[in-house]
């Protein structure tokens, strides 16, 4: 029987490791990732987890660390948060085992002045623990890192998003521009490719007038900078009108249903034909974000052209060659762009 929790020396021994002045935690995270992450095979990065297996505002500062820890030194990763919460808290869940090479696990342990941060990489297959590796961190100076990232995540959000829709035409693909209110041809596929500013989490899906309801980027966690692609999707529905949401948030739950419930009805009302009533669907997801915006009644869906990057050249696995410029998207503490396109 696979295990399923395999982080069993985190309770059990010591947190020993050196401390780190202030200042000093990039290079103290990098030479935890050197210790444990093995340089020759690829790496499935779950995320940290704290001792009640919970993530927090500790743990996702220092999943950025060590992110970016692993992009400097070129390790072969692949990021995949999953579950919010673990149960037990030292349980990795059953989903992450029995694929290929290893799963990077890690649990964040505070006292009164001290983090520790311990992470173990895991064989996939058999469970085997391949490395393990524990550094102590200065508390105050991570508290000011948490308050001012904060202060940052209220202040502003930014995204990079490149949309991208390709056409077959004579035995080619060859690319579409699409703005908001266009319109695309059964066949046609897009996808996205996205950067954010800030560590944060993003939800990109279609609405379309049938009521129907089609996840692009399934609403987990990014980090700053790190390139992020959906796959491509082919739209083989005609004569619906789809709407796309992109929204980066500090947070956003799991559980979406509250939403989706809500424009059931208001499609179940006929409020919504093609073009008409796309405004209201607009209302119905600005009122559900507010829960991630407080003081806000309703957050504004922006439909406004935003202003666009410089243009870039992109080659696909096929050998074509596209070119885009990122739509270049911001607001207050949340970004949340609309564009309703038809599909003839």
């Amino acid at each position: 029987m696979r295990r399923l929790w395999l982080l069993t020396a985190l309770h059990a021994c010591a947190w020993g490791g050196g401390q780190v002045a202030p200042g000093e935690l990039q290079p103290v995270v990098a030479g935890l990732v050197a210790q444990v992450v093995p340089p020759d095979r690829p790496v499935l990065l779950v995320g940290l987890r704290d001792q009640a297996g919970k993530r927090s505002g500790l743990t996702r500062l220092l999943d950025e660390e060590l992110a970016g820890a692993m992009v400097r030194a070129g390790a072969d990763f692949a990021l995949s948060e999953g579950e919010e919460d673990w149960n037990p808290p030292g349980a990795v869940p059953e989903p992450y085992w029995g694929g290929e090479g290893v799963l990077l696990a890690g649990q964040v342990h505070a006292d009164s002045t001290s983090i520790y941060l311990r992470l173990q990489a895991l064989d996939r297959q058999g469970g085997q623990v391949l490395r393990t590796g524990t550094r102590r961190l200065e508390g105050r100076a991570l508290a000011q890192r948490l308050e001012a990232a904060g202060r940052g995540a209220a202040a502003a959000l930014a995204a990079q998003v490149q949309l991208l829709v390709l056409r077959e035409e004579g035995g080619f693909s060859q690319q579409v521009e699409l703005a908001d209110q266009g319109r695309l041809q059964a066949g046609d596929r897009l996808q996205l490719r996205f950067r954010t500013g800030t560590d944060c989490q993003v939800y990109a899906w279609l609405y379309s007038s049938a009521g129907q309801q089609q996840d692009l980027f399934p609403g987990q966690q990014v980090y700053k900078g790190l390139l992020q692609e959906t796959a491509w999707l082919t739209l083989d529905e005609a004569n619906q009108v789809h709407t796309l949401y992109f929204v980066a948030a500090p947070r956003l739950d799991e559980d979406k249903s509250p939403l989706f419930e809500s424009l059931a009805e208001l499609m179940s009302q006929g409020q919504v034909k093609k073009f008409n009533g796309i405004e209201k669907i607009d209302q119905v997801v600005g009122q559900y974000l507010s829960r991630y915006a407080p003081g806000q009644a309703t957050v504004q869906v922006s439909r406004q052209a935003p202003q666009r990057g410089e243009e870039e050249k992109i080659i696909l696995g096929e050998g074509t060659v596209l070119k885009s410029r990122a739509l270049l998207l911001s607001g207050a503490g949340m970004v949340a762009q609309a564009l309703s396109f038809e599909v003839q």
